[in-house]
């Protein structure tokens, strides 16, 4: 074999390899958790209740058992999704200010969004 036919089937293989890896890579983010970060009771804002609302909020997300944190996001809108292995978490959501806080155990399954509201209560 010549050297531009070595090089043409060298590259062939890393491709194929790299290829061969990435449904694994995307199946890891097929799961995880989404869902909403709201208030219990009264808004800030005079009138409605925040029970329904999405609220800012800093969600930190640590694994149930080493309570090792894995993740940290933000919404401004109190929506969320994050892709994680599947295993048992907890999920701890502050709002924007610090004003609230609220947390909640959610089990992420292979292949599945699990779907959480995070209630957060006044301090």
């Amino acid at each position: 074999m010549g050297g531009i036919a070595v090089r043409a089937l060298t590259s062939a293989v890393g491709l194929a390899l790299i290829l061969a890896g990435a449904p694994a890579a995307n199946a890891a983010r097929q799961a995880g958790v989404s869902g909403r970060a709201s208030l219990k009771g009264p808004c800030a804002v005079p009138g409605p209740r925040c029970d329904n609302l999405g609220v800012p909020a800093t969600i930190k997300v640590v694994r149930a058992r080493s309570r090792r944190l894995v993740r940290t996001v933000h919404t401004d809108t109190g929506r969320f999704r994050v892709g994680l292995s599947p295993g048992r978490y907890r999920l701890r959501a502050t709002a924007d200010g610090g004003h609230a806080t609220g947390s909640v155990r959610v089990r992420v399954e292979r292949d599945a969004f699990t779907s959480v509201v995070v209630v957060m209560h006044h301090r």
